[in-house]
């Protein structure tokens, strides 16, 4: 099964694009900020990645920089 990270801090948000893509027989992961979402993927890597670009803390553009940077996920 293909696995999806969504990193959003909307809770709503959230739960809608994970029905969305449980619906479509996805493993949804989800992360309320960049920091988490780093976390989330240092523990599995998921196929795809959704993010907000708009968030407290790491906004979405300062997490795919951070992505960038590592080979792993670069």
């Amino acid at each position: 099964m293909k696995r999806v990270l969504i990193v959003d801090d909307s809770p709503s948000v959230l739960q809608v694009l994970q029905f969305v893509f449980e619906s479509e027989h996805y493993l949804v992961v989800t992360a309320t900020d960049g920091a988490e979402g780093l976390q989330k993927i240092s523990e599995r890597l998921p196929d795809l990645v959704v993010t907000d670009s708009v968030m407290p803390g790491m906004d979405g553009f300062a997490f795919l920089r951070k992505l960038k940077d590592q080979p792993e996920t670069s």
